[in-house]
């Protein structure tokens, strides 16, 4: 009888342990399993997680578990829909009951709900920061999307077939993107323009050959110009499309791609790459926006560490800094100095797009992959 007595009182502390206990999903989309185990024909899994889920732990396993490098526990966990399960500990981020976390995982919000094939990619902040605009393809192919700041509001503006890379125009009433256009145009993209209630859509490129391909447009912060890749080297007009030019007389041997405009209109950083080949090919370059001063930047940073990949390197609102992304870190560097001054830690690793808002508080990022559709998510900066 004291034994049973004794038995019970465990049982019951073990229970209180976790009495009202959260913890959020953060990586991309495990699946919520029936027993805590893995197997591979699927008839273990009860619902699909996605990052930034909360959920109610009920137990935990007595002994750890090593899944993809990590040892941890599997926790019994319940979803927001009442639905139980058995979730790995290394895919979660334990909130304690007092609301803190050992990450700053808990200031990430996830803005869409990108689930199976509907993916959400290339996040964009608006000048004044109060909407979003990215490419989504909710609509099995992908089109051009605009949200509140907090991910509300979601409209369709575009319609035609494989539009990507949008960029807002300085008074916010435009887009500039990328388009296959309205017959896919034979699989190559032409640069276009559309005012953001979806209407005034305009075609500024009209290649068809695909090694004239037209890629990555940026829009110049005094509204008059816009930059893009053209047959893989970066080319300017104007914003109606007339006077393209060739802007780089020193071309990269194998692309480039135009990054963002300095604050005051007056230079273009641009990534350019004289193989296709290694880790990581590109380096940064700037010009002015007549073509000269054509010169390599950023020097000190070893190339095969660091890319700046479109839509992830931005100046400050003041012209005086550039906003970096480099592995899990956004770097805040004195443009001048070529120094880092800041450095601001993420708390995901596989950041593909990323932009920081206007007042540079937050930074909005998508995490789609060769694996998973994407989602978009806001980072608020301690």
């Amino acid at each position: 009888m004291r034994l049973r007595n004794t038995i019970f009182v465990i049982l019951v502390c073990t229970t209180n342990l976790f009495a009202e206990q959260k913890a959020i999903v953060t990586v991309p989309s495990p699946a919520l399993l029936k027993e805590p185990k893995y197997n591979f024909d699927g008839s273990n899994i009860v619902t699909q997680m996605y990052r930034c889920d909360t959920v109610e732990i009920l137990e935990q396993t007595k002994e750890k578990d090593k899944v993809c490098g990590k040892e941890d526990y599997w926790y019994k966990v319940k979803d927001k829909s009442g639905k139980e399960g058995w979730l790995y500990g290394g895919f979660l981020e334990i909130i304690q009951p007092n609301g803190s976390s050992n990450s700053s995982f808990t200031n990430i919000i996830r803005l869409t709900d990108g689930k199976n094939d509907k993916g959400y990619i290339a996040p964009t902040f608006s000048n004044d920061g109060e909407n979003i605009v990215f490419a989504s393809s909710r609509s099995k192919t992908y089109h051009i999307w605009i949200m509140d700041k907090n991910g509300g509001n979601l409209r369709e503006i575009s319609k035609l077939s494989w539009d990507m890379e949008p960029i807002w125009s300085p008074d916010n009433k435009y887009i500039v993107f990328a388009s296959y256009g309205p017959n896919r145009n034979k699989g190559v993209f032409n640069i276009w323009t559309i005012g953001v209630d979806g209407t005034k859509l305009s075609q500024l490129t009209f290649d068809e050959d695909y090694n004239d391909d037209n890629q990555y447009p940026k829009w110049s912060p005094d509204g008059r110009s816009i930059v893009w890749s053209h047959a893989k080297q970066v080319w300017i007009m104007d914003r109606d499309g007339l006077n393209k030019k060739l802007l780089t007389s020193q071309p990269a041997k194998a692309y480039e791609r135009p990054i963002c405009w300095s604050s005051d209109s007056k230079f273009i950083l641009y990534s350019g790459a004289d193989t296709s080949y290694g880790r990581n090919p590109y380096k940064p370059f700037i010009i002015q926006r007549d073509g000269k001063n054509q010169r390599r930047i950023l020097e000190n940073i070893p190339s095969d560490e660091y890319m700046p990949p479109v839509n992830v390197i931005k100046y400050s609102k003041d012209g005086k800094f550039l906003y970096l992304h480099k592995e899990k870190s956004i770097l805040k560097m004195d443009f001048n100095e070529q120094k880092v001054v800041k450095e601001i830690l993420l708390p995901v690793d596989e950041v593909i797009s990323i932009d920081i808002s206007p007042d540079e508080k937050c930074a909005v990022f998508d995490d789609s992959g060769c694996e998973v559709a994407g989602n978009i998510y806001k980072y608020n900066f301690k």
